[in-house]
């Protein structure tokens, strides 16, 4: 991820190897099917006669990577000024503080991958007339989540980088169902991508306090281990 922080030990616990199971189990199927549904959208699309959406499209997976990635700058840098804010002293006020620059830091990132997403989807669907909804559709469902997959680290993709995914996933398939079911205002819209941000968000919290609490118990029994030791000599 662009500017990622990694918290994590080498070696995952197994309640997150479970979780990285299941989130490659969810996400497999995904990327074959946005594999297959941007080139199937566009060239429909083109057939269709909507080539300058399909060269906005080109141009758009260009550039989302270094926009939104740009965009985000500010989310990291809470999540570094929190790291901070507990690496000499670890008060309950700096771990209250620590929390609070963590939950502003997942909402900021959420609300800007949302963003992208809702704006992209709106505009590709919007711009076609009923008989090319479903090439746009894949088109946008592709590009919606773009960023989050061009600006993962495809090697070692870590629990944040899939429930971020995750989350943008669940927001391109809220907005698909809608556009099937034919609703189109603007507020609905906003509602299947605030939904899913208010579910991940706490989750993305609660998986980072439990690697900072681990690692504050690692760096705690290191401490111990050396001053018995000390004692001993």
């Amino acid at each position: 991820m662009y500017g990622r922080i990694d918290l994590f030990d080498d070696e995952p616990s197994p309640i997150s190897k479970a979780f990285m199971s299941l989130a490659s189990l969810l996400l497999f199927p995904i990327s074959i099917l946005n594999f297959v549904a941007l080139p199937a959208g566009a060239i429909w699309l083109c057939v269709l006669g909507y080539w300058k959406l399909v060269v906005f499209a080109i141009l758009a997976a260009f550039l989302a990577p270094k926009i939104v990635g740009l965009l985000t700058i500010p989310s990291f840098g809470l999540q570094t000024l929190a790291v901070k804010t507990i690496a000499e002293q670890r008060s309950l006020l700096r771990w209250f503080f620590c929390g609070l620059l963590f939950v502003g830091s997942y909402f900021y990132f959420a609300f800007v991958f949302g963003a992208w997403g809702l704006i992209i989807f709106a505009y590709i669907v919007w711009s076609v007339t009923t008989n090319a909804t479903i090439p746009a559709l894949l088109l946008a469902f592709a590009l919606g989540i773009w960023p989050e997959q061009a600006m993962a680290d495809p090697t070692n993709r870590s629990i944040q980088e899939n429930l971020c995914l995750l989350c943008g996933i669940a927001e391109m398939v809220s907005l698909s169902v809608l556009l099937l079911l034919h609703v189109g205002d603007l507020r609905w819209f906003l509602t299947a991508c605030v939904i899913p941000i208010i579910v991940f968000v706490p989750i993305q919290v609660w998986v980072t306090w439990g690697a900072l609490n681990a690692l504050n118990s690692a760096e705690q029994d290191g401490s111990a281990e050396a001053n018995g030791g000390t004692i001993l000599t």
